[in-house]
């Protein structure tokens, strides 16, 4: 199920990629890829056990998951 968050985000657009700022582990960023195909996708998150998880989620695009503090 997709989040109504989402569905109101992306509303009429086709997104190709998403960068979220406060990923966690990437439920989002799943949900998006669930809807709209394989998305390349990325996020930023303070918590490094949470992107871990998000890497693990998305291996081919690991590298665009970033330890930072906004």
């Amino acid at each position: 199920m997709i989040h109504p968050i989402i569905e109101k985000m992306f509303l009429d657009e086709n997104p190709k990629s998403v960068f979220e700022i406060g990923c966690a582990g990437g439920p989002f960023l799943a949900q998006l890829q669930e809807k709209y195909g394989d998305i390349k996708v990325g996020g930023m998150d303070i918590s490094r056990g949470d992107l871990e998880s998000a890497r693990d989620k998305f291996p081919k695009y690991k590298k665009n998951f970033l330890i930072h503090n906004l």
